[in-house]
């Protein structure tokens, strides 16, 4: 029997997903916005191209449009936006951001592997009804603890990348470089894509 106070948080929860089918999503898709944030990111940075062989290599491999395009930038991201490494995508065109401190701490198998794994994030995205919880747990943060779902969400598509990037390159350079980042080694998010990672390394 499920709990009375656990259905009606359901309920509320579900309610708020369709207001902001409408409100929210308006926001979260905006081209507008996005390409003002694109090139405000990349204002900032360096395009590198020394990785286009491999890239072109991945594009033809998977299921890539002929037409879609990757660029990386090398800049100051981790002080920024505290990220190591991430990416963005407008219309065909996708722009992989990469802190230059972290890219020159990385051997070329490892960085390869980092630029796979982002790439990964262009073929395994959250579902339209993720991204809406996605948002709500971050406009009522504060508010209700909904870290647990939140974690399970971006978890999910962190551990496809990462999948994706050691079929294109090795678990053992993937591992590498999950080490390498700066995140909370404790945290669910680390230990699940260690767990995930070590599995196919053992052909699992």
């Amino acid at each position: 029997m499920i709990p009375k106070k656990y259905q009606l948080f359901v309920v509320v929860f579900t309610i708020l997903c369709l207001i902001v089918t409408m409100v929210g999503l308006y926001s979260l898709h905006n081209r507008h916005d996005k390409r003002q944030l694109i090139t405000a990111v990349i204002g900032v940075g360096v395009e590198n191209i020394t990785h286009a062989d491999f890239i072109n290599r991945i594009i033809k491999n998977t299921n890539f449009k002929s037409r879609d395009r990757v660029r990386i930038f090398l800049g100051p991201y981790q002080p920024l936006l505290g990220l190591d490494g991430f990416i963005l995508n407008d219309s065909l065109d996708y722009y992989i951001l990469i802190d230059w401190g972290f890219y020159f701490s990385l051997e070329e198998g490892e960085k390869e592997a980092l630029i796979a794994h982002e790439l990964g994030h262009k073929i395994y995205r959250p579902s339209l009804i993720e991204n809406i919880q996605l948002d709500i747990i971050h406009e009522l943060r504060g508010y209700i603890d909904l870290k647990t779902r939140h974690n399970q969400i971006t978890t999910k598509y962190q551990t496809k990348a990462d999948t994706f990037a050691a079929e294109k390159t090795s678990p053992e350079k993937v591992i590498s470089v999950l080490n390498k980042i700066r995140m909370d080694k404790s945290g669910y998010d680390y230990k699940m894509r260690l767990k995930n990672l070590q599995k196919i390394q053992q052909g699992h």
